[in-house]
């Protein structure tokens, strides 16, 4: 009896053990009939729950580059500015430039203590050297990059080069400001005024390329416009 018993259970499981041997020792890469089967399923839903715990995987990322940047214009005229723009000191002074509402807006926010010529003066010209700085670190940027325009580069050279006159030429009017040199301090403003122009120029001689420099150019052609109008209020400067 018990011998029979033995036979009829393993006619029983038989067919088990074999669905479970065949399930084990099935490739991964078999036809997709088969993962629709109940252990399939099971490994199936196995896979998800354990994918689904691990913590997300972040992929690296570079930060874009940023640069600092000029202060933004105002968009305001002079009368409806807010304070500390309204400042009565400094308005006088701007008053004089040809960008009344510009004027007012970069120095405005920065003012403490006496305002007067001299001081808004050496202000302004650290602002133009921030400036020349920034665009400096933008040309160099655009004239690395593989995919930037072959003419666009010898352009962008061009703008480089007066970029850095610029800078050297701000670094020693701050100089002769310190040294009461006004002499040299206007001859050097009138020296950088032009600087961002002839950066303009080079993209304008080549017809319709456009400057990618154009926006931060006009700023820096403004501010210098700027600093070698309030020049003239400074005394001992002489109006070249």
């Amino acid at each position: 009896m018990e011998f029979n018993k033995s036979i009829l259970l393993l006619l029983i499981f038989s067919p088990l053990l074999l669905f479970f041997a065949e399930a084990i020792c099935i490739p991964r890469n078999a036809s997709n009939d088969d993962s629709h089967g109940p252990l399939g399923m099971a490994l199936h839903v196995a896979s998800s729950a354990f994918m689904q715990s691990l913590p997300p995987v972040s992929s690296p990322s570079q930060s874009p580059v940023s640069y600092p940047s000029l202060p933004d214009y105002a968009p305001h005229s002079p009368s409806v500015l807010p304070s500390p723009f309204n400042n009565a000191a400094l308005k006088k002074i701007c008053g004089v430039t040809d960008h009344q509402a510009e004027c007012l807006a970069i120095f405005g926010p920065s003012l403490t203590g006496a305002v007067e010529p001299l001081s808004v003066l050496k202000m302004g010209i650290q602002t133009l050297h921030k400036g020349y700085e920034q665009a400096t670190a933008m040309a160099t940027k655009l004239s690395n990059d593989p995919s930037t325009d072959g003419v666009v580069k010898d352009c962008l050279s061009v703008c480089l080069e007066v970029f850095d006159l610029g800078i050297t030429d701000l670094d020693q009017a701050l100089t002769a400001i310190s040294s009461n040199d006004m002499d040299s301090l206007v001859q050097l403003l009138n020296g950088v005024i032009g600087y961002a122009e002839t950066c303009k120029d080079a993209f304008t001689e080549q017809g319709e390329i456009a400057s990618p420099l154009a926006e931060i150019n006009d700023r820096l052609d403004k501010l210098g416009s700027i600093s070698i109008s309030i020049s003239i209020l400074v005394p001992g400067v002489t109006i070249i």
